[in-house]
């Protein structure tokens, strides 16, 4: 069975003092990713997160409702690319 320990100081040092909790290894480098990942998980795979540090997300980051976007990418041929020039 996992053992979930928490921190005194939950919030700044939920990510750093909790690395197995985090659902990617770069939310692993500080409080800010962890909290943005955790924020993606909540919107495509809430179940990555257990109960307690789902609350704490919606808690930190409410939202009237989760809205998934899909995109739509068209790739463009180097050689028609533009980029503007430095002036």
């Amino acid at each position: 069975e996992k053992v979930i320990r928490y921190a005194k100081d939950f919030e700044k040092q939920y990510a750093t003092t909790q690395p197995e909790r985090c659902v990617t290894t770069y939310a692993e480098t500080n409080y800010d990713e962890d909290l943005c990942d955790s924020n993606v998980a909540r919107v495509y795979d809430p179940d990555k997160l257990d109960e307690r540090k789902l609350k704490f997300v919606q808690e930190k980051l409410p939202i009237d409702r989760a809205v998934k976007k899909e995109w739509k990418t068209t790739r463009i041929p180097a050689a028609n690319v533009q980029l503007p020039v430095a002036q």
